[in-house]
């Protein structure tokens, strides 16, 4: 059987598949449409730079006391995304929620992941000469005091 879906109705769909991903992650989000591949191309259009914009709005904070050098990039409901280690222009990105997303979800390879994130953070936060390395934010945020 072959179901036909509109235009406004994939508009739909896409709209609370980006809601999702803000909410519950990639990975749980995947797991309603079958798979990380099925997401992106479902909920993005298999445009890893849509994914990336779909992160815009994060609050970028400068960490306290003995971590000065250092700016985190966080979601609205505080989770930690990234971190800018201004001393060595690296990026510390996020590797499930966001590295993963791009290397699954849209078959990206590490220089791939590393040019688009370049891209996206100098158009939106108007980073320049960063280089983004996946890192376990979650264990580095702990391990450095920055939650």
């Amino acid at each position: 059987m072959k179901i036909i879906i509109t235009e406004e109705q994939n508009r739909t769909i896409t709209i609370k598949l980006k809601s999702m991903v803000k909410q519950y992650g990639w990975v749980n989000a995947s797991k309603a449409v079958g798979g990380f591949k099925n997401l992106g191309k479902l909920g993005f259009n298999n445009d890893p730079i849509e994914f990336l914009y779909s992160l815009d709005n994060m609050d970028v904070i400068q960490s306290e006391k003995n971590r000065q050098r250092w700016i985190l990039y966080r979601t609205k409901n505080g989770n930690t995304m990234m971190i800018y280690d201004m001393k060595n222009d690296y990026i510390y990105v996020d590797n499930i929620l966001i590295w993963l997303s791009l290397e699954e979800g849209f078959g990206l390879n590490y220089s791939e992941i590393q040019e688009i994130i370049v891209k996206w953070l100098d158009e939106v936060y108007d980073l320049k000469r960063v280089t983004p390395k996946p890192k376990g934010i979650k264990e580095f945020s702990r391990y450095w005091g920055l939650q």
